[in-house]
């Protein structure tokens, strides 16, 4: 099913809450933006599904995978690395596995690896 509540985070984030900018920006129409929104639409065309996630840069399974996750919703993300995330030509998101999420990572072993990596990504 749609998550209705990733569109209006992103929204928030990058079109200042605007639907009609996102709507304009992203090509899909205000009225099926508000639809998805308010959840009268669950299952988008995979028209409006390809459009928005390329205005927003992510991967299409983000919009049904319920614990993806943008950078700022990271727990313990340090800011630097997600303003530097936010701000990237191509926005990524992140997935926590299920099966790193049950293999009981502590959570500042996950803050050392996020780290490690950023600090390689932008060298």
């Amino acid at each position: 099913m749609f998550q209705s509540k990733k569109l209006r985070k992103l929204i928030d984030l990058y079109d200042n809450g605007s639907e009609s900018e996102a709507a304009r920006r992203s090509g899909v129409s205000q009225t099926t933006i508000s639809e998805l929104l308010l959840g009268k639409t669950t299952s988008p065309h995979k028209k409006t599904i390809k459009k928005l996630s390329s205005y927003y840069g992510i991967h299409e399974s983000y919009w049904y995978t319920a614990d993806a996750l943008l950078p700022n919703e990271v727990p313990d993300l340090p800011p630097e690395l997600a303003s530097t995330l936010l701000t990237a030509d191509i926005k990524p998101y992140l997935v926590l596995l299920p099966e790193i999420k049950k293999s009981g990572i502590p959570p500042h072993i996950l803050k050392k690896i996020i780290t490690e990596w950023s600090a390689s990504t932008l060298e």
